[in-house]
């Protein structure tokens, strides 16, 4: 809220989100968690991941061999969740914040490190564009409207294929289905 330079931003064909006031404050406050957060994974968590994996894989199998209650495959599916942070949250946190700096630095203007109150909150209307308009102002803008549109979709995807379709999973949908149908006379 502090940072929030408009009550709300409508883009066409996307809908309401935030708007944040361009300002070094903001920038770290705000728009660096998602290259912060997946930076610590990879260079404190994923070394030490890989030195696990290498160093311990033969104690890894036996504890699989001899242990059925932990599936193997599920064990690899958490991986495989840590490592999504990494591959679409990293790039998305990147691009665009280098496009903010980008974009408030071509016309040879400086950021504030921190506006007053009364600037950021003065014209407090919500705000709209256009697809037309995000189009005319290039690459970039079009690129973070499509990335900040399906970067969420993907990563839901992503979740529901590593964990919505296990076999465990598939009872729990089919056991909801028939406790639905069950009032109307449909039995397993």
């Amino acid at each position: 809220y502090v940072q929030q330079s408009s009550r709300f931003f409508v883009k066409e064909g996307v809908g309401c989100s935030v708007t944040v006031d361009i300002s070094w404050f903001s920038l770290i406050a705000v728009q660096s968690w998602p290259v912060v957060l997946p930076s610590v994974s990879v260079f404190f968590y994923c070394p030490k991941v890989i030195y696990v994996f290498y160093h311990h894989s033969r104690a890894t199998n036996e504890f699989f061999r001899n242990n059925t209650s932990v599936a193997r495959l599920g064990y690899f599916r958490l991986l495989a969740l840590a490592s999504v942070d990494i591959v679409l949250t990293l790039p998305y946190g990147v691009i665009s914040t280098v496009q903010n700096l980008i974009e408030n630095t071509s016309a040879g203007a400086s950021i504030p490190f921190f506006r007053e109150w009364k600037i950021t909150h003065s014209n407090w209307a919500p705000v709209t564009r256009s697809y037309a308009e995000i189009r005319a102002e290039g690459s970039w803008a079009l690129s973070d409207y499509y990335l900040s549109s399906w970067t969420s979709v993907a990563l839901s995807l992503v979740i529901f294929a590593l964990f919505g379709m296990t076999p465990d999973a598939r009872a729990t949908y089919r056991r909801g289905f028939y406790a639905i149908c069950k009032p109307f006379g449909l039995k397993p």
